[in-house]
């Protein structure tokens, strides 16, 4: 078997660049989906996750999640240093952003766990 990564030099951080992700605990007391589609119980949970996609200079990004047979990501660009929060159900998940330009660098932090009527963060975006 040759060995592609030697072969071609493809060792080293800088040839394998990260995509900011978290990982959140599921809540239990949340309905279950019925389907991959089901907006209305998708709409359903109080429960969010408030995140905060941040980099040095302004990159283009999209937001994703992944859950143990599901990935899916968001046809909708943002833009870096926006707090921004997402639902959660009753299973774990990784929620996760990577730039549309793939070389640029996007980190995601987790900011809080709490509920949509939190007041605290009423004035950021709910995806």
């Amino acid at each position: 078997m040759k060995n592609y990564k030697l072969e071609k030099k493809l060792v080293g951080n800088d040839k394998w660049p990260r995509i900011g992700m978290i990982f959140v605990n599921g809540i239990q007391e949340e309905k279950i989906l019925e389907s991959k589609d089901d907006e209305k119980t998708i709409q359903s949970w109080k429960n969010i996750a408030v995140m905060r996609a941040k980099s040095i200079e302004p990159v283009k990004f999209y937001i994703g999640f992944c859950k143990k047979d599901d990935m899916a990501y968001l046809d909708h660009e943002f833009e870096t240093n926006l707090t921004f929060a997402m639902r959660i159900g009753p299973e774990d998940i990784n929620f996760f952003v990577f730039p549309k330009i793939l070389k640029d660098k996007v980190e995601l932090e987790l900011v809080d766990i709490t509920t949509e009527s939190d007041e605290k963060y009423k004035h950021i975006i709910l995806i």
